[in-house]
């Protein structure tokens, strides 16, 4: 397998969403932070997922800095990169518990992939707002990976998209030690 057969071509949304004025003027997208292009390779990528496009989104502190007439941007923005796979990378809250994550997730949801949409929780995701954020995944199809795992197949082979816990979840550790 050549090393030019092994590309995968990762969008990577960082949608450091709104974070400053100075990084919301990097994306075209209302209410995007930044919208960056890499180019990964490895000459273990299977050749049938040559080519396979991965968007990754995080950050998005919905309600106090991506608020919900940019929600439409954001999805229109991952979607304008065609992903194959768009990967969630936490911190989905803003500042007060008991937001709507229902909503955010619902729009999240509209974006197309071929094999799914997986997630991880950031440092944001404790307390009252983890059971609306996990009945949301489970209602919009999105795969929460906490310390596992899952395969991704194509016709003869596979590639696995992987989620850890987050570190700082203390409520997952023992407090005695």
């Amino acid at each position: 397998m050549s090393i030019s057969k092994c590309n995968i071509v990762v969008a990577l949304l960082i949608a450091v969403i709104c974070t400053s004025c100075a990084t919301a003027s990097f994306s075209k997208y209302k209410g995007v932070g930044r919208v960056k292009r890499y180019e990964l390779y490895s000459k273990d990528l299977p050749d049938e997922f040559d080519g396979t496009k991965v968007a990754f989104a995080s950050d998005f502190h919905y309600k106090s800095k991506l608020t919900y007439k940019r929600l439409g941007g954001v999805v229109r923005a991952i979607n304008s990169v065609n992903p194959d796979i768009l990967i969630l990378g936490g911190d989905y809250p803003g500042k007060s518990e008991g937001q709507d994550m229902d909503t955010l997730f619902y729009y999240l949801s509209k974006v197309r992939t071929k094999y799914g949409t997986f997630a991880v929780r950031g440092n944001h995701e404790s307390g009252s707002v983890y059971q609306q954020i996990m009945i949301a995944f489970k209602r919009y199809g999105i795969t929460c990976l906490e310390d596992e795992g899952r395969f991704i197949n194509g016709d003869s082979s596979h590639i696995v998209v992987a989620g850890v816990k987050n570190s700082f979840d203390t409520l997952s550790y023992n407090k005695s030690i």
